[in-house]
């Protein structure tokens, strides 16, 4: 399987960026993975964006898939868009699994490899908390100078009785709150958005990986913080989700992000199609790009007026940046 930074939501997209977490499954005599990057590279726009070439043996095809998917379920990467999960549909496939190999298996077997976007559920969300309580306890305790002041706990601790703790994370257009509250031994009373409620507890390991408890089942799964954003690695799929730091909505809540299109990727500037000041229908050519050897054609999100063009044919542009400024 070749692992790559691309995005198969995007019609394979080829992404870059920083490898901000990359944990490929354990070696062994039956999985083996060849790689050329490390946690902590960046995958630029100047090369082929694989990762790695993940390769499994066993006695025979059915073996060696069970295997694949294993390890595949395993494999963490945070930082550039990637297809781990869409290569653990594709040898989950039943025409991969029957070996019935053709260039029209993507398109034959659409449905099973490009399912609606998964709703995170409730096991996600606790452990997005739980891991926020653990990062926030342990960088308390770190900087207390006395590790038994009352100041360096963070267990909610307030004279008539412990305080709950509220915990607010977004993922797609669903935004949830977390109600923790410490209960003794270590454990959390997590409260979801005032209803369903359970008693959890976790241990956070350096490398992001988190074995808890909910309830009475044991779950284990891996969270990588990246600013404001979760990603949460658990039963072989990935969420990210959007931490809303109290203290930032406080200050007010951030401005609405410009209306302006952005560049997916870094590249150059090959083609204007529109004019400055011109009013255009939804889906309208604005501009081409080209990246990795490959030209995208930015679009009209939706009907509207170009204002202006932030770059000119020629230029080069980084990733994110502002392209049109559309209303």
């Amino acid at each position: 399987a070749r692992i790559y930074a691309e995005d198969p939501l995007r019609g394979f997209l080829p992404s870059t960026g920083k490898l901000v977490h990359l944990a490929p499954p354990h070696a062994s005599a039956h999985v083996r993975v060849d790689t050329g990057v490390e946690e902590g590279d960046s995958i630029t726009p100047f090369y082929d964006p694989m990762i790695a070439k993940l390769i499994v043996h066993d006695h025979d095809r059915t073996a060696a898939l069970v295997r694949m998917r294993e390890a595949l379920a395993h494999y963490r990467i945070v930082g550039v868009a990637n297809n781990v999960e869409f290569l653990g549909r594709l040898v989950a496939s039943r025409s991969f699994a029957d070996a019935d190999l053709d260039t029209a298996l993507i398109e034959r077997e659409h449905d099973a490899l490009f399912p609606a976007p998964a709703e995170a559920h409730d096991d996600v969300w606790c452990i997005a908390a739980l891991a926020a309580l653990a990062h926030a306890a342990a960088a308390v305790g770190a900087a207390a100078s006395d590790a038994h002041s009352p100041w360096a706990m963070r267990d909610g601790w307030r004279l008539n009785g412990r305080a709950a703790q509220h915990l607010r994370f977004r993922h797609a257009e669903r935004t949830r709150e977390i109600a923790a509250t410490w209960l003794e031994g270590g454990r959390w009373r997590l409260v979801i958005d005032g209803g369903s409620e359970l008693v959890a507890s976790a241990h956070l390991h350096g490398d992001g990986s988190i074995n808890a408890t909910l309830g009475e089942r044991r779950v284990a799964a891996t969270v990588v913080a990246q600013g404001d954003r979760r990603t949460v690695f658990l039963g072989g799929r990935s969420f990210v989700l959007a931490y809303l730091d109290p203290l930032q909505a406080a200050g007010g809540e951030r401005e609405e992000e410009g209306s302006g299109l952005v560049s997916p990727m870094p590249g150059k500037v090959i083609a204007l199609l529109a004019a400055a000041g011109a009013k255009v229908d939804k889906g309208t050519p604005l501009l081409v790009l080209e990246a990795m050897k490959m030209e995208h054609t930015i679009s009209a999100p939706h009907a509207g007026t170009v204002k202006s063009f932030r770059y000119a044919a020629g230029d080069q542009v980084g990733e994110g940046v502002e392209l049109v400024e559309f209303e």
